[in-house]
C-alpha cells in the first residue's frame, strides 16, 4: 500500500491521472533487475525495455521465481509497441542484448540513444554491438525534441554513479500538458550536475535508480544524498519520487524508503518504491534469493 502522507485526498487523486501516463513495467522492488517504462502522452514512449538477473547474489544462483520473473519480462517486452524507444545506456538490465528475444524492440519505434562515444570502452563496445543491424537512430545526448504535443529532453551525459567508471547515462525528462516525467536512470547519487537538470526541467514526478545501500564505504554518501533530496523538493513542484533498482537490491531498502520519508516529511512529496507506485506486491526477489533457495549462502 501507498505510505499515507499530508494531503493524501489531493495525492489520491493525481497520482490515479499520473498513472494513467506513467507504467513502471518491471523494477527491482517487485520483479528483478530492470527499469522498464512506458510512457503514454499523444505518443507512446519506451525507456530502457530489458530486464536481467545477478548471476550469483549472495553466493547463490537465481531462485525458480526470479528465472520465471525474468523470462515473463522477455516475453512481455519483445511483443510491446511504441512510437519511441528511449536508450538510456548500454547496461544488459536497460539495453536489450542482440542475442535476447526483447531485443526486437528497438526496430518497432524511432530510437533514441546515448552516444556511445562519450562513455567508458565496455559500453561503447556494447552499444556497436547492439547498433550494428539498426539503420536509424538518433544520439540523443544533451538534446530537445519536440514530437506531436510531447516534449523530450535529455541530459548530457551524467555518472553511473559516483564517478565515471561505469560509464555515463541520460537523464530523460517528458512533458505533455500538465503532465511532468523525470527518468533518472542509473544515477545512484545527486551530484551537481544532476542536480542542475533536474532544477531546470522541474519535474512533478522522478524516477531513478538510488544508491547502493550494499557499498560499505555509503553512510557519508547517503547524507549528502539526503540533503540534495531535501534542496531539490524545496526548489521545484516535485510530489512522487521513486528510488529503486539497485538501492532495492539491499535488504535496508524499505527502512530507507522510512528514513527518507521521515526526513522530507515537511515537503508535500511522497516517497515511494516503483511496487508502490504500481500498486503492487513488494518482492525484491535478488534480496530473497537466500530464503527462495533454501540456501543461507554467504556474502552481499
Amino acid at each position: 500500500m501507498i505510505p499515507t502522507l499530508k494531503n493524501d485526498d489531493a495525492h489520491a487523486s493525481r497520482l490515479m491521472k499520473i498513472r494513467s501516463r506513467t507504467e513502471l513495467l518491471f523494477y527491482d522492488s517487485f520483479s528483478v533487475r530492470s527499469m522498464a517504462t512506458k510512457i503514454n502522452t499523444d505518443v507512446k514512449i519506451l525507456i530502457d525495455p530489458s530486464i536481467s538477473i545477478a548471476p550469483k547474489r549472495f553466493g547463490l544462483p537465481p531462485s525458480k521465481e526470479e528465472l520465471k520473473e525474468l523470462e515473463k519480462g522477455k516475453e512481455f517486452l519483445s511483443k510491446e509497441q511504441a512510437d519511441i524507444i528511449i536508450i538510456t545506456h548500454y547496461h544488459w538490465d536497460h539495453c536489450p542484448k542482440p542475442t535476447e528475444k526483447h531485443y526486437k524492440i528497438l526496430f518497432k519505434g524511432k530510437l533514441f540513444v546515448k552516444d556511445f562515444n562519450k562513455t567508458n570502452l565496455s559500453q561503447k563496445n556494447r552499444a556497436q554491438w547492439v547498433l550494428k543491424g539498426i539503420k536509424n537512430f538518433v544520439i540523443a545526448d544533451g538534446k530537445t525534441f519536440e514530437i506531436g504535443n510531447t516534449l523530450i529532453k535529455f541530459s548530457e551525459g551524467v555518472n553511473h554513479g559516483l564517478d565515471s567508471k561505469l560509464g555515463k547515462v541520460l537523464m530523460v525528462h517528458i512533458e505533455y500538458k500538465d503532465f511532468s516525467f523525470l527518468f533518472g536512470s542509473d544515477i545512484q547519487y545527486l551530484d551537481e550536475e544532476k542536480i542542475k537538470f533536474i532544477l531546470d526541467v522541474d519535474p512533478e514526478v522522478f524516477v531513478f535508480s538510488g544508491p547502493p545501500l550494499y557499498l560499505w564505504f555509503l553512510p557519508k554518501k547517503i547524507d549528502e544524498f539526503v540533503r540534495s533530496l531535501e534542496r531539490i523538493v524545496s526548489k521545484t513542484r516535485l510530489k512522487y519520487i521513486i528510488i529503486d533498482h539497485h538501492t532495492a537490491r539491499s535488504e535496508r531498502y524499505i527502512e530507507f524508503l522510512n528514513e527518507i520519508r521521515e526526513k522530507l516529511n515537511d515537503f508535500d512529496v511522497k516517497v515511494l518504491s516503483a511496487a508502490e507506485f504500481m500498486n503492487k506486491e513488494i518482492r525484491m526477489l535478488e534480496v530473497k534469493r537466500k530464503n527462495l533457495s533454501g540456501n543461507p549462502g554467504g556474502g552481499i
